[in-house]
């Protein structure tokens, strides 16, 4: 008898549950209109890196192509001993390009911290992706928007207000 009972105890009885080997995406089969499987294999969805960074939008990547300064796209000269640096047409064009979902913001009536506004107007606008601030003089921002809707329900929405105080909300313009 103890041998029996020192056999079973050797024997494991914990019951294995094994799993049939499923699409992983089973809920997310895309069918055409005769209910046949496409492949999506094409479609890459975003990983949370992606959206946190912003490398990619809505599972599109968005490649931003390096700028480089080329002869002639930089000029410098002196004006009543003042450097004064003016710039190409291509380089205007990449410029107005890059800031063109970028606004000025102001608090009016009251100063406010950096870290403070991100927070609020965030809390405020509510944006799907990633917002970028950036502090200028006497008080104004720069909001830099990677998402289109975002950029337009901003610029359209409002009135906005923050501490009882206007927040003015204009796009930016060179």
């Amino acid at each position: 008898m103890t041998s029996q009972l020192n056999d079973s105890f050797g024997r494991s009885t914990k019951k294995v549950r094994r799993r049939q080997t499923d699409p992983s995406d089973l809920d997310d089969l895309i069918v055409d209109e005769n209910g046949m499987q496409v492949d999506n294999s094409k479609e890459q969805k975003m990983s949370w890196k992606d959206k946190l960074v912003g490398n990619a939008s809505h599972g599109k990547s968005q490649i931003r192509e390096e700028f480089r300064l080329l002869e002639g796209d930089a000029k410098v000269k002196t004006v009543d001993r003042i450097p004064s640096l003016t710039f190409s047409k291509r380089v205007h064009k990449h410029i107005e390009r890059d800031m063109a979902k970028t606004m000025i913001i102001k608090l009016m009536g009251r100063r406010i911290a950096f870290h403070t506004l991100l927070g609020k107007i965030q809390s405020l606008w509510q944006p799907k992706n990633l917002i970028q601030l950036m502090d200028l003089e006497k008080d104004y921002y720069l909001v830099k928007f990677q998402d289109d809707e975002d950029y337009a329900t901003t610029l359209m929405g409002g009135p906005w207000i923050n501490f009882e105080q206007y927040l003015v909300v204009q796009p930016w313009s060179p």
